[in-house]
């Protein structure tokens, strides 16, 4: 996922993604792999960058799950972009719990067909 000023802040839209199809819970499934751009000026980007990222999917990242923190490119002299990489977690896809982020609110995720407006997630 390309945008590294907002993209770690979607993964919030794996959180609860499979929760209506409890049924594949116990089964062996291919879990999605993601790989998130973004900025960090902290002296220790690798720990910044996961913990931001934990914090935006509602859960922490396991050793089995987490993939590594990459550096790309230094973006300015104390700016630099990062790759994250990861497979979601069960936990995380098929919950139930909803997710409740700084604000309390969900972003909108797609159009109402009779209105137009967004629904909430």
């Amino acid at each position: 996922m390309n945008l590294p000023a907002l993209a770690i802040t979607f993964v919030d839209v794996f959180h609860g993604l499979f929760s209506d199809h409890q049924e594949y819970l116990e089964r062996n499934i291919l879990l999605p792999q993601a790989h998130i751009y973004c900025f960090s000026s902290s002296d220790n980007p690798d720990t910044d960058v996961r913990k931001e990222c934990e914090g935006h999917l509602g859960g922490d990242l396991d050793d089995e799950h987490f993939l590594g923190v990459n550096f790309v490119r230094n973006v300015s002299t104390n700016k630099s972009m990062y790759r994250i990489d990861f497979k979601v977690p069960k936990d995380i896809l098929f919950s139930n719990k909803p997710l409740v982020t700084g604000s309390g609110e969900k972003r909108p995720v797609s159009p109402d067909n009779e209105n137009g407006t967004s629904k909430k997630r």
